[in-house]
């Protein structure tokens, strides 16, 4: 669909551009200055376009905006220096390094690296506190499971530690 407007161009000045197309245009009498009407033919369907452009621009920035700024699985994450433990004795360190720490209500957490997995097939540990000095801990696996690793106890000797029976998960 086209739109068209007219413009009138008035001109008193015989003999001038504008004046010479409105004679030959509009057959008015030459050298007694004349009206050209100008028509300029506007694609609408180039500036529609462009406002759809502009409004699906506007909706994608918002929509990340909002999951960026609302999303509180990622709004309180911070770098921690993370130990995770395994083996009947503990003795098999299975991750120690730097991750990110996401503490949630009564003293729960998780932790996760910043891409890939943390331990093999594991994206991100959770630790639920249940009752003081007691919590439930979890593995959320490469595939969307979520692994019950089972209940751990708040080590006495090192309060970042949580100890179960045959693991450990400590965040500093």
């Amino acid at each position: 669909m086209r739109k068209q407007i007219g413009l009138k161009l008035v001109t008193s000045r015989p003999g001038d551009l504008a004046t010479k197309w409105a004679e030959k245009r509009h057959n008015t009498r030459k050298g007694k200055g004349a009206s050209a009407y100008i028509t300029i033919n506007i694609a609408t369907e180039q500036l529609t376009h462009h406002k759809k452009q502009v409004k699906l621009l506007n909706s994608i920035f918002l929509v990340t905006a909002s999951f960026l700024l609302l999303n509180p699985i990622y709004a309180n994450e911070k770098n921690a220096e993370c130990i995770i433990r395994g083996g009947p004795d503990l003795s098999i360190v299975k991750y120690s390094g730097t991750c990110l720490f996401s503490k949630d209500k009564k003293g729960s957490f998780r932790i996760r690296k910043s891409e890939g997995e943390i331990i093999p097939s594991i994206t991100q540990v959770s630790v639920y506190v249940l009752s003081p000095g007691v919590a439930e801990v979890r593995g959320l696996t490469s595939h969307g499971n979520n692994s019950r690793w089972g209940p751990a106890k708040r080590s006495q000797q090192d309060p970042a530690c949580w100890t179960g029976s045959d693991f450990e998960v400590c965040a500093y």
